[in-house]
Parts: C-alpha cells; sequence; structure tokens
C-alpha cells in the first residue's frame, strides 16, 4: 500500500513540475488535478495516524467531498478516521462508509 502511495506521489511531482496541468485550458482538468492532490493529502492523514495507518481504509475526494471506505476493527476507529479528514481545509463534506464486519 505505501509502495502505490509514494508511486502515486512521485508521478504528481513529476506532472507537477513540468507543469503539464498548470498548461492546461482545462477547467475539469485542473479540478481533477485537485481531486486527486487532495486524495493524497487524505491518504497522508490516513496514514500517518498510528491506529489507522495499518488499516486498509479507502479514501477518495471529488469536488471537495471526501469519502471514506472499506472495513475497520471498531467503530471508534471509523470515527476517528472521519475525523481526521473533517480537519481538512478544504473538504465541504466527509462520507463514511466504513463498517464494521459482522464476524468481529
Amino acid at each position: 500500500m505505501k509502495m502505490q502511495f509514494y508511486l502515486a506521489t512521485f508521478t504528481l511531482a513529476a506532472l507537477m513540475i513540468t507543469g503539464a496541468p498548470a498548461r492546461s485550458a482545462d477547467p475539469e482538468a485542473a479540478r481533477r488535478m485537485h481531486d486527486t492532490l487532495q486524495t493524497i493529502h487524505a491518504r497522508k492523514l490516513l496514514l500517518a495516524d498510528p491506529q489507522l495507518g495499518p488499516l486498509n481504509l479507502g479514501v477518495s475526494v471529488r469536488n471537495r467531498v471526501a469519502m471514506l471506505w472499506g472495513p475497520v476493527p471498531s467503530l471508534d476507529l471509523s470515527r476517528r478516521a472521519e475525523q481526521r479528514l473533517r480537519g481538512m481545509f478544504e473538504l465541504v463534506e466527509v462520507q463514511n462508509r466504513l463498517f464494521v464486519p459482522e464476524d468481529q
């Protein structure tokens, strides 16, 4: 998981250095880039948390709305993940689709 994160971060950094998205007059491309950068920021927040980092949580951002999904061991960790993302300045909403599997 961390290798995928670092690869995505490296790819975005390379795109930003070359200026490819900045040269685009396409507002949709700029929005997608912004969403991707916000998704990376959200993933970094979750990975930095000692209790949430080891979990395989899904997160994405689209139009300033974050979506969390996947299994968690407890409702407390679900709330913790949501609260971490609510601290992100530019988000207007966090949709929490995390769930505790029935067999736990």
